[in-house]
């Protein structure tokens, strides 16, 4: 399968300059290691890197210590090699999305000021990420706030291997690259039908179940759970164990019961529970 996203630098984190030539060395380090997880992260299809000028490897991270001055260290052989495999300039190819940079000027908004930022727009506006450099703790806050025409909007960016393991950025990949949910086979009538006791609501839940158990996601009813007769949408509750609880919005009870569907994540188990909802309401 052919990588197709562009992820773009964002220019702006070249700043602050780190404050000693080891410091440098490290930033660069915590950058290509970001840059080798993004690439081998699969849902990703990451094809290039973009940067916005050919210059890149002359930029100084440190006083009189360049990108190009770190790479040409024996040892870093490996970085040099990731770096102009993968990166390529301009930032933009479209001349449409360069046109709607130039034409709406987006800013970003740091420490009361905003800041010219190519590439954050570029992400924004083609609708992926971009990656920063580490090189003040600002940039580990993964979302950031654009201001453009006025309105603030919001992109992702990433400055450590760890950000890949942050809530904005596994929903971006859920987001932008939908798994394939598992179904069951199972007979919907040999799927488990289990409540509290001698429930006396259970023929109440039961002609629930019968509205659920026909769904190739939905694997059993493990248990009737406290009624709420207020709820007004058939989804109370979901989980990231592929758990949702549901309720029966057309009784006065409310009755209620815990199912399990074959999610298994939280953002698969989102899904499952949109489609139960549009099926129950």
């Amino acid at each position: 399968m052919s990588r197709t996203r562009n992820v773009f630098f964002n220019e702006v984190s070249r700043y602050p300059y780190a404050s000693t030539s080891a410091d440098a060395y490290d930033k660069l380090k915590t950058f290509f290691d970001l840059l080798n997880a993004l690439y081998d992260f699969d849902a990703l299809d990451i094809a290039r890197f973009r940067i916005g000028t050919e210059q890149y490897m002359q930029w100084k991270i440190f006083p009189d210590f360049s990108i190009q001055e770190i790479l040409s260290r024996p040892e870093n052989k490996v970085y040099k090699d990731f770096f102009y495999s993968h990166f390529a300039c301009p930032h933009i190819e479209d001349p449409t999305i360069s046109e709607r940079i130039e034409h709406d000027r987006p800013t970003l908004l740091w420490a009361s000021k905003e800041i010219p930022c190519v590439g954050l727009a570029a992400a924004y506006y083609t609708r992926t990420l971009a990656i920063s450099m580490h090189s003040d703790e600002f940039w580990r806050n993964v979302v950031f706030t654009l201001k453009i025409n006025g309105q603030d909007q919001r992109v992702l960016a990433l400055a450590h291997k760890d950000d890949m393991e942050k809530e904005e950025f596994l929903r971006f990949v859920a987001e932008t690259k939908p798994t394939v949910i598992r179904t069951t086979e199972e007979n919907p009538n040999d799927k488990p039908f289990n409540t509290c006791g001698d429930h006396h609501g259970k023929e109440n839940l039961k002609r629930l179940w019968n509205r659920l158990k026909y769904n190739k996601y939905v694997e059993a009813c493990l248990i009737s759970i406290e009624n709420n007769s207020y709820a007004t949408d058939p989804i109370l509750n979901y989980y990231s164990d592929g758990t949702i609880d549901v309720v029966d919005v057309t009784s006065d009870e409310g009755y209620a019961m815990k199912i399990q569907t074959t999610a298994k994540d939280i953002y698969e188990t989102e899904r499952v529970a949109d489609i139960l909802r549009q099926k129950l309401s």
